[in-house]
């Protein structure tokens, strides 16, 4: 490929269509008179920050391998995608490429799919272990949705002047409860309240 004198080993990668959905992104080689001169992380220059786009010379040689470890990230993130991670990464860093968990998702203990010889085993990762696990080519994750279901909630139907639904605090009466309603309608039946 022909490149303007300023070319990077992106505008080479943009010219050649990008790697493959073998390739990597993590380890790209620049040859220069079959010397290695450089290794480009797009991972760390795209998302960290880091690393170099470094200017090309001429004659240059770019070596783009298979990837080594791809992990498949799904659920509450913010980018679902499959990921690439090095050897030493961790659960931590596969968070950090998919941009973390969103408003829905239940960050508690995860589950991790994992092949292990010729049969699967789920591996969970703890709020705690989350910076020391390591990931594996072929493990996929599966971030849930939080439940539902409300804590220290309390409604009140009826003739309220404001029903719906309200916090439950210690201590809280029925009375209390009323008061936050705003009071009793004109045509409330003031012997008898169902509590559920």
């Amino acid at each position: 490929y022909t490149l303007s004198s300023f070319g990077t080993v992106f505008n080479a990668l943009y010219n050649a269509g990008g790697p493959t959905i073998n390739g990597t992104l993590r380890k790209i080689e620049i040859y220069r008179e079959r010397k290695l001169v450089s290794t480009f992380d797009a991972y760390d220059f795209l998302i960290r920050g880091i690393g170099e786009n470094a200017t090309l010379k001429d004659q240059d040689v770019i070596i783009v391998s298979p990837y080594v470890n791809r992990i498949r990230l799904q659920g509450e993130v913010k980018n679902v995608a499959a990921y690439e991670l090095l050897e030493d990464e961790t659960f931590d860093d596969l968070l950090l490429y998919a941009g973390g968990f969103t408003n829905n998702a239940y960050d508690g203990t995860i589950n991790v799919i994992r092949s292990e010889g010729n049969f699967k085993k789920i591996k969970s990762v703890s709020p705690e272990n989350r910076s020391t696990f390591r990931m594996k080519n072929g493990d996929e994750v599966l971030v849930p949705t939080i439940s539902d279901e409300f804590v220290s909630r309390v409604s009140i139907e009826g003739p309220v002047l404001n029903p719906g639904e309200f916090e439950l605090v210690e201590g809280m009466t029925l009375f209390d409860l009323i008061q936050k309603a705003d009071g009793l309608r004109g045509d409330a039946f003031m012997d008898r309240a169902v509590i559920i």
